[in-house]
């Protein structure tokens, strides 16, 4: 599962891509374990809702079994395939695997391909070491560094030089007074480079005010660093709770999709606002290792406690933040540093694989739908550096969901007479880069999107057995949640849908930014997610079969159904929610966006809005393809008014007016209450939010709220951590609204003016 938000710079994992690629079986690529044969065990079928071939169903069911979900993620997360990095020899390796497997159950390459195997196309980009250069000074003494092993730059640096600036320590670069952290209060640093520790203080703190802040992202500490007078920043990862081994500065680039004509103008646009701003004020900046961090500390000489390198050492100097015994004040160093940074130029494109195999459907018609199943096969590959495991496995992340989606071709393979739309089963590369794999899927047309009806994704359902399995994109599509219910219902899983508590990060969000139905099975993060530890021994394979099966029992109803689900678009600023549906309007029944929800005291309501209106035209634009109204609601800029053209009743005409809202801005730092909490104050599960500070310019604060109070309502809406982002687009920057809140267990009303985030 990629990381969000992204904590680390966009230079990211390549392995040379080896000429003489791993083939199963090859005597380049070694042997593999024998493809596990269908297993069959006793089920209990659902009584309603199937296909009346309960025999065939059974039995392909009974192929998704514990042990063979065991046996795929044992293989795959073995030290064989080396972390099953994107263009590496062990994510070329998994890739194998899964087009060996696919070819065994009986699948077929998709129309158009002769392979399983679908390459797609990456820029590259990389930096030259002769023209990315820093040095450290400490008097007399000159120390090179070198790109790759000491440093990488960060994407967002200016280029340009700087000669022998002085080295400020600024702590975690983190100015927030609000919060009581302030390590620019008492320095000067205009002018100088600024030397700052990644994330924030006491970060394995859960209580932590700074944890759901973005006081830890890079590009955050930079912004400070520079309106503070800095002219550059260094980067360190801070050692009281990360090993030097973490960070990656092998691989000095990164890789990302070609740019569409249409993307590269607005690239080149941003690109000369940059260059504009950056003639008067350049900011460089880089990511160092705790070595290089080490050099820059060891002439600090404002301390009475100094080690042969002159002073505390840097996990030293963190543990004296973090407890409050020393403040940077007391780190004063004597170290200069200069800097050359050039912008990463691209070279040869590269070819990573996504793995696609199909099934076609039985039914004429229907078979040119698509049901897709995805799940990303590629992880973190190797640590560059380190002793004893360095293998980043992922057995969870995500040879657990890879393993679903085999077994899922295996069951479905199995049966005679396949579902009335074709199947098609993905495992995606790229997705621990950005998601690149199923960007491509779609961007390249390895699958035409309007021909997918529905998409499911597994990633990350092998961990955390007594709790729920998180459900995301219920309520973003017609019919789904109804098929769940109905696959699950013998099957007995604990299930928590999210409804419109959506989180993106994963492989279907590249579907539900183009408005296709999806779904995404996952059971949650844990302490060995992203890291060496990520073991198969640490996965529950009895409840992977439960939901390998209830995945089944969905795809079967979705598969087989007269009717795909339909995308459901929801506006929040505007409070309507809209469905693509049939309909007539002055003519022969056409697809139409209609708006089937209105929500109260909204700006639909207020602007005479109904349920059942067919927009037909946007900002005097006509809306001639119905599919497309999510895109172009998402092209209406905050602030601006437009023109919507409805028709009523099929016959009625009628445009409104209406201002898409600027995002509404509370002014909170929230966290999750507990499940005490909530019993203790008469709250159902999910609804209410706590307070655990307030940043600056807070409305919030302004209004009289406190620490430790609780939100339980917001303009008349019950609100919690899941769906506090759209109330605040629903309401809109600006408007004053009447916000319910719990302090020390009784209840009261304030009135807040919503402010605007910047």
């Amino acid at each position: 599962m990629l990381r969000r938000p992204l904590l680390t710079h966009v230079s990211t994992g390549f392995a040379e891509v080896i000429a003489c690629l791993v083939i199963i079986g090859s005597a380049c690529g070694g042997t593999q374990p024998p493809i596990p044969a269908p297993r069959t065990v006793p089920i209990t079928l659902p009584s309603k809702g199937w296909s009346a071939n309960y025999t065939a169903i059974a039995s392909a069911i009974s192929t998704i079994t514990a042990s063979d979900l065991r046996a795929h993620v044992e293989e795959l997360a073995s030290d064989a395939y080396e972390g099953r990095g994107t263009l590496t020899p062990g994510g070329d390796k998994a890739a194998n695997y899964l087009a060996e497997q696919f070819k065994a159950y009986g699948l077929s390459p998709i129309p158009g391909q002769t392979s399983f195997k679908v390459p797609y196309t990456l820029s590259q980009f990389s930096y030259s070491p002769t023209e990315n250069v820093i040095e450290v000074v400490r008097g007399n003494t000159r120390t090179s560094l070198e790109l790759g092993k000491d440093f990488s730059p960060f994407v967002f640096s200016n280029s340009g030089q700087l000669k022998e600036t002085a080295v400020v320590f600024a702590g975690y670069g983190i100015s927030a007074p609000d919060l009581g952290w302030d390590d620019y209060s008492e320095l000067n640093v205009k002018g100088k480079l600024v030397l700052v520790l990644r994330h924030w203080p006491n970060e394995k703190n859960k209580e932590s005010k700074f944890a759901d802040t973005r006081h830890g992202l890079f590009t955050t500490k930079a912004r400070v660093a520079q309106q503070h007078g800095a002219v550059g920043m260094l980067l360190v990862t801070d050692p009281r709770h990360h090993q030097a081994t973490e960070d990656d500065f092998s691989d000095t680039g990164f890789i990302r999709l070609p740019l569409t004509d249409e993307e590269k103008k607005q690239s080149a646009e941003e690109q000369a606002t940059r260059a504009k701003q950056a003639s008067t004020s350049k900011f460089y900046a880089a990511h160092i290792s705790q070595a290089t961090a080490e050099l820059l500390i060891a002439t600090r000489r404002r301390n009475k406690k100094r080690n042969k390198n002159n002073g505390p050492d840097l996990a030293a100097i963190q543990a004296g933040l973090d407890s409050g015994t020393l403040t940077v004040k007391n780190i004063r160093l004597r170290s200069k540093a200069s800097i050359q940074i050039s912008a990463a130029r691209t070279s040869a494109p590269v070819h990573p694989d996504n793995v696609i195999a199909y099934i076609k459907g039985s039914d004429p018609t229907l078979s040119q739908e698509l049901v897709v199943i995805g799940g990303h096969y590629d992880h973190l590959g190797v640590a560059p550096t380190g002793s004893g495991d360095r293998i980043y496995n992922g057995a969870d992340d995500n040879a657990s969901g890879t393993s679903g989606v085999l077994e899922l071709a295996q069951a479905f393979a199995s049966l005679a007479v396949p579902p009335r739309r074709s199947l098609v089963f993905v495992g995606f590369s790229g997705e621990e880069k950005g998601l690149l794999g199923s960007m491509a899927l779609l961007k390249e047309k390895q699958l035409k999107e309007e021909q997918i009806a529905f998409m499911l994704n597994l990633d990350m359902i092998g961990r955390n057995p007594n709790k729920p399995v998180e459900i995301v994109g219920d309520a973003y599509a017609t019919t789904i949640k109804d098929a769940i219910d109905a696959a699950n219902k013998d099957v007995g899983l604990k299930l928590d849908f999210k409804g419109t508590d959506y989180s993106g990060n994963s492989d279907h969000h590249s579907f539900f930014r183009r408005d296709i139905p999806m779904m995404f099975f996952f059971t949650g993060t844990h302490k060995d997610y992203h890291q060496l530890s990520d073991h198969s021994d640490k996965l529950a394979f009895d409840r992977m079969e439960k939901i390998v099966r209830v995945s089944y029992g969905v795809l079967n109803r979705i598969a087989n159904a007269d009717h795909a689900p339909s995308f459901i678009h929801r506006v929040p600023w505007l409070g309507v929610r809209i469905e693509v549906l049939k309909t007539t309007i002055s003519g022969p029944t056409i697809e139409a966006a209609t708006i089937v929800e209105v929500e109260d005291n909204s700006r639909a309501m207020k602007a005479g809005v109904k349920a059942g209106d067919v927009i037909v035209s946007i900002g005097g634009k006509p809306l001639t393809q119905a599919r497309t109204i999510g895109k172009r609601f998402r092209e209406l800029k905050p602030g601006v008014q437009v023109e919507l053209t409805l028709e009523r009743g099929g016959h009625q005409s009628l445009s409104i007016s209406v201002v898409r809202a600027k995002k509404g801005f509370i002014g909170i730092y929230p966290r999750e209450l507990t499940d005490e909490e909530r019993t203790r104050s008469g709250l159902a599960a999910g609804q209410g939010l706590g307070i655990r500070g307030f940043p600056r310019d807070s409305a919030a604060e302004k209004a009289g709220m406190e620490e430790d109070d609780f939100i339980i309502e917001l303009a008349g809406h019950t609100v919690g951590m899941g769906n506090l982002g759209a109330s605040l687009a629903r309401i809109g920057a600006g408007e004053k609204v009447l916000v319910k809140i719990i302090r020390k267990g009784r209840r009261m009303s304030l009135s807040i003016v919503l402010g605007e985030r910047k």
